[in-house]
């Protein structure tokens, strides 16, 4: 017997005695508490992993203009861009995949840059057929002046 002594969360009346007190072991929550723990585990590496793919997104970067192929490159710590004027590329192919399993097409552009041959790759890009029909038209647009 427990005596009149309170338990937390019960108010006893006038001259009730507590006989018996039970409260759950945490090893009544084994697993329970085991999913809880990989759960939050893997939400914690998901979110990880979202927080790297957006890094990812938010550091790469191309951009077509009239006159330049620029590719940027940017971290935290550093940045890096490269530019190819569009008279000086040569040789340019595209190659692509149908369809990704996430329903966008992507591709990449090749082509060789300047007088040193440099072999240029773009990769992982949407509506590469699109951009490589912008570049040959500059090109065309250039070689007519």
């Amino acid at each position: 017997m427990l005596g009149s002594q309170s338990v937390r969360g019960v108010d006893l009346m006038d001259g009730e005695e507590v006989l018996h007190v039970q409260q759950p072991r945490w090893r009544d929550y084994f697993w329970s508490t085991t999913i809880g723990i990989v759960g939050i585990a893997a939400f914690g590496l998901g979110l990880l992993v979202l927080w790297w793919v957006w890094r990812q997104k938010r550091a790469k970067r191309l951009v077509i203009t009239n006159e330049r192929v620029i590719q940027s490159y940017t971290t935290r710590k550093s940045s890096e861009t490269t530019e190819y004027p569009i008279r000086n590329i040569d040789q340019l192919e595209t190659s692509g995949e149908r369809r990704s399993w996430i329903g966008s097409k992507k591709g990449t552009i090749a082509f060789s840059a300047g007088g040193g041959g440099e072999r240029v790759e773009l990769t992982g890009l949407r509506d590469y057929d699109e951009m490589a029909t912008t570049i040959r038209e500059q090109q065309r647009r250039i070689a007519a002046q």
